[in-house]
């Protein structure tokens, strides 16, 4: 499957949250969407995106490239958002907790299995 990117040719930014690392947090409201359009933007929960913020009315702004490296989620971060992606697209059925935990276990059993077969 091809990834999706959206775009939002309007968007308000609403808030500027300051982080210890010297970062920032950043809160836009978005236009009303459709529920596909809301699926898009969820798909890219905790994924490395590119973000320009530019004023609609300035057509050819000034852009300040910002160079530092984003540090990147903890693997363990990363994983409960792909399973909550994966979650999302097989219907949400039940409580993500659920689906999470279970997934977990499995996945430390499948570990566990090739532990012991690398004892052998």
């Amino acid at each position: 499957m091809k990834t999706r990117a959206i775009h939002f040719p309007s968007v308000v930014l609403e808030g500027i949250t300051p982080k210890k690392d010297k970062s920032l947090t950043l809160r836009f409201s978005t236009p009303e969407m459709k529920p596909e359009e809301m699926t898009v933007v969820w798909e890219k929960m905790g994924i490395l995106c590119d973000l320009l913020v530019q004023p609609e009315d300035e057509e050819f702004p000034d852009i300040i490239e910002v160079k530092g490296e984003m540090e990147k989620k903890p693997l363990s971060q990363r994983l409960r958002g792909s399973l909550f992606v994966l979650w999302d697209k097989r219907g949400r059925s039940g409580e993500f907790d659920t689906f999470y935990r279970t997934n977990m276990e499995k996945f430390i059993e499948r570990i566990k299995s090739l532990i012991d077969e690398e004892e052998v």
